[in-house]
């Protein structure tokens, strides 16, 4: 075709008509004719900021709305005929109002008006920088709303909402295998829909490159939402400081307010940190086997304890105790040593888990293999009084003795002296933690444990060995798995930070290596042992 075809574009507020070549964008096409339009992205679909109002000339349908249209403009907008400029291509004439925001078309009594107004009446939390908005409702309410221009219609029922109640909302994570999603509905106040997308793509990348949008509408089928939770597993944006245990920065893409947690050490501290604000009662120590740097008491007041113990626990690599192990560990072992539980039993094991170690410490200490203080007892001494079947996998390997826990074909799998040295360091920094707590700080009536891992059996390990104290045994509740479906009881309020300032008073550090009281009383729990 030599010529192509041209339509009108009547910018109704101007009382401007121009003429566009079929297949333009909108856009362009406002901003080749001098019409002043919002932008923060020059009109790559990235910002929501060109919102126009769009009806056809001749009664038909207009465009329908593409992806990046879901993504940054409300439903019920949506349906009053608002499309970002950007991602319009002319296919018919049409009529275009560029400054009014919200629809205020007589036909439909649940449309909210919007007009625009110098000074914008919301509540103190809302901190965003576009156009301020002051709304007035044409239905029977007269209660003004706080809203912005990029969130856009609200009907009748969303205008008895007061700011704080739940949104939906998204929460996304950075997974090694991809990007795992939760979708949080109000319409039945909890997780409707989660899955994993598997893909190479990082939220990191995506959100740097503007392509986040992009890559929600076309891996994940969700109805609309208000705000992105991101949970990363390491620290990329600069932002604040929240508990000394993670990072906290917001951004905003188009009209969803976007949150980002960031681990300000270690990925394990999100354990701590989701565990934490989702159990912030009274009297409640909090411990995460995952990421033992740290621990945080809530005392009678509410004040959350960030007790830390870096450099204590550090020197022990306890986080490893908790954690690492191979692609087929020995998972139990019998109380008689003869028979091991194996991840595939029809392979040989490559590791043993901390439940199977502790197994095997606890039959140990009952055959006499080791002392109450986690000594080793000398292997001669032990002939007349243990089987000779469990007194062969006692031995030493470089001057260090060892206990196997399976043997065959060259495959070794042992505790040594090490290990026990360790578990009794562990023994005694718990109770001095504990002793400390209800001597300085206050009572413990209620114990959180967790471990990404779930391990059946350990806590009552940990208490049958002594390693937790036994006297709070029945104040002990173990979580395990991944706690990152906890952000969804953040959509309970405007943001990640109100939430924390609601539930969180005041929070106190304590570094306990410094502390020369946590100091006699572990010397005194080391000497006890």
């Amino acid at each position: 075709m030599f010529f192509s075809k041209k339509y009108k574009v009547i910018v109704k507020n101007k009382n401007i008509t121009v003429e566009a070549k079929s297949g333009s964008r909108l856009f362009q096409v406002l901003k080749d004719n001098n019409i002043p339009l919002q932008s923060l992205c020059s009109g790559s679909g990235q910002c929501g900021k060109c919102k126009v109002k769009i009806s056809s000339s001749d009664g038909k349908e207009i465009n329908k709305p593409t992806k990046k249209d879901r993504l940054m403009i409300a439903l019920v907008n949506l349906d009053a005929g608002y499309r970002l400029a950007c991602e319009y291509v002319i296919k018919q004439d049409i009529i275009v109002d560029t400054e009014e925001w919200i629809a205020r078309e007589n036909y439909n009594p649940e449309i909210v008006a919007v007009k625009r107004s110098e000074k914008r009446k919301t509540d103190s939390n809302s901190d965003k920088d576009s156009d301020k908005v002051e709304q007035d409702e044409q239905s029977n309410s007269s209660e003004h709303l706080s809203d912005d221009s990029s969130i856009g219609v609200k009907s009748e029922e969303d205008s008895e909402k007061q700011p704080g109640e739940i949104s939906d909302g998204l929460i996304l994570i950075q997974y090694n295998t991809g990007i795992k999603f939760y979708y949080f509905s109000t319409g039945i106040d909890n997780i409707s829909h989660s899955g994993l997308v598997r893909t190479e793509e990082t939220l990191v990348n995506l959100i740097d490159d503007n392509t986040i949008s992009d890559f929600i509408y076309e891996n994940i089928k969700v109805p609309d939402f208000e705000r992105i939770i991101f949970v990363l597993d390491k620290i990329h944006f600069d932002g604040k400081n929240f508990l000394d245990i993670i990072n906290y920065y917001t951004f905003e893409l188009g009209s969803v307010f976007c949150e980002v947690i960031q681990p300000l050490k270690s990925p394990r501290q999100l354990m701590s940190f989701f565990r934490l604000t989702s159990g912030l009662k009274n009297n409640s120590l909090i411990v995460s086997l995952d990421s033992l740097s740290s621990v945080h008491y809530v005392d009678a007041g509410g004040v959350v304890h960030n007790i830390e113990l870096q450099y204590i626990t550090d020197e022990y690599n306890f986080e490893e105790l908790f954690f690492l192990e191979g692609k087929n560990p020995v998972q139990e072992v019998s109380d008689d040593f003869s028979v091991i539980k194996i991840k595939e039993p029809l392979i040989d094991p490559d590791s043993v888990t901390i439940v199977a170690k502790l197994q095997t410490l606890k039959n140990m200490l009952y055959y006499g293999i080791i002392n109450s203080d986690f000594s080793f007892n000398d292997r001669q001494s032990l002939i007349d009084k243990v089987p000779i079947e469990i007194l062969v996998k006692m031995s030493q390997i470089d001057d260090k003795k060892i206990f196997y826990i399976y043997r065959k074909k060259g495959i070794n799998i042992y505790i040594d002296e090490g290990f026990i040295e360790k578990i009794k360091y562990l023994k005694a920094i718990l109770s001095s933690l504990f002793d400390y707590i209800e001597k300085y700080l206050g009572k413990i009536q209620n114990v959180s444990i967790n471990s990404f891992v779930n391990f059946d059996n350990l806590v009552n390990l940990l208490f049958e060995l002594n390693i937790l104290p036994k006297k709070y045994s029945k104040k002990v509740t173990f979580y395990s798995g991944d706690p990152t479906v906890l952000a969804a009881k953040f959509f309970s309020t405007p943001t990640i930070e109100n939430y924390l300032s609601s539930k969180i008073k005041k929070n106190i550090w304590t570094h306990l290596h410094k502390d020369s009281k946590f100091g006699e009383i572990f010397d005194k729990n080391i000497k006890n042992l």
